[in-house]
């Protein structure tokens, strides 16, 4: 099973319905019974389903033959069989089913359709338009003129048949895809400058319909140009990783700094060296983790990847630990609830309450 099936069976097999509803317990059973994946991906559907359906409203009713409580999904329901079935068309003709709401660009030749839509950034005066290439067995997409790698995103982008419905569905899925904005640019903190990597350019950032929005960020040159699904922050993480500021206490505000003293800012911040981003190998920090600790146990990798997931989460409810987490630290807490306390308070690792 590929990393892009559960994008890519919620699109196939669900639709939004007004007056429609799932319930959690048949959706889960049937993206079972479809793709055999393991339960540890039932929070990852769950998550997934909310970004591609945003509409969608949980509820709770009660089962008549078990008498149980479950959770219910209102205003989706299931796509017909006979959906799966429309006529199919050529890829010329799919040209009268685009949407008004689409941008037709320029040299669209007979083996591809170019099309666009905005998004609700604004960088540097400018909207930035999400592009998508349509070919007769697949679909690209690019942002400021870089493609994206969908399947980083969980997204298949290969089409088996082309029928009316194929460019609205690619265009819904498309404008629901979080564009990356950078990360705030800071200049000075505490009376001294802030330096950051030459890889990274300056951008002035603001929302559609806010006012208020506008802000100057910071992009990294090699930007992956969206985010995951999942991400709380409107930054890919190499931005997040390349774009931090080196703080140079040798340098005040009013000085202005050497181009030796931009290079040295530059070479401290420049992780390139030590983990390399490049290329479609290194995309999230479990790759990184692989990379830096080659020899170190899988059990000590998924240890510091639940440091970083703890880290980024902004509440401790919003924590999610792996089984192999939960176990260790069961195990301690019986052996001794004081020392695991102790552990957990010393702040030198971030554990779950002994009282979950």
């Amino acid at each position: 099973m590929g990393k892009f099936t559960i994008v890519c069976w919620l699109k196939e097999t669900m639709k939004e319905s007004s007056m429609g509803s799932v319930r959690a317990d048949k959706l889960w059973s049937r993206f079972e019974e479809a793709t055999a994946c393991t339960t540890n991906m039932r929070k990852s559907l769950g998550k997934t389903l909310k970004k591609i359906f945003p509409n969608i409203v949980v509820s709770t009713t009660r089962d008549k033959a078990t008498k149980k409580t479950v959770n219910l999904y209102r205003g989706i329901t299931w796509k017909s069989d006979s959906s799966h079935h429309d006529e199919s068309v050529s890829l010329h003709d799919m040209r009268q089913y685009i949407p008004d709401t689409a941008i037709v660009l320029p040299r669209c030749g007979s083996d591809c359709i170019k099309l666009a839509i905005p998004s609700k950034i604004i960088s540097n005066g400018n909207i930035v338009l999400k592009q998508i290439d349509i070919y007769r067995d697949h679909w690209e997409l690019s942002i400021r003129g870089k493609n994206v790698d969908l399947r980083a995103i969980d997204i298949d982008s290969s089409l088996c048949t082309l029928s009316k419905d194929t460019i609205p569905e690619i265009l819904s899925l498309v404008d629901k895809v979080k564009v990356c904005t950078g990360l705030p640019a800071k200049l000075t903190t505490n009376g001294h400058s802030m330096q950051y990597s030459s890889k990274c350019e300056e951008e002035h950032i603001s929302i559609q319909g806010d006012e208020n929005s506008s802000c100057k960020t910071l992009r990294s040159h090699d930007c992956n140009q969206v985010v995951q699904w999942s991400a709380l922050t409107e930054t890919c993480y190499v931005c997040q990783v390349r774009c931090r500021p080196y703080k140079n206490n040798n340098i005040p505000v009013d000085k202005k700094s050497t181009p030796q003293e931009d290079v040295e800012a530059a070479e401290i911040l420049d992780v390139e060296d030590t983990l390399n981003l490049d290329g479609q190998v290194h995309k999230d920090i479990s790759s990184i983790l692989s990379s830096v600790f080659k020899d170190a146990p899988e059990d000590m990798k998924v240890l510091l990847q639940s440091q970083y997931d703890a880290v980024q989460c902004k509440s401790p409810n919003q924590r999610r630990w792996k089984k192999e987490v939960i176990s260790l630290c069961l195990n301690l807490w019986i052996r001794s609830p004081k020392s695991y306390n102790d552990l957990k308070d010393s702040n030198m690792l971030i554990l779950p309450s002994g009282r979950q």
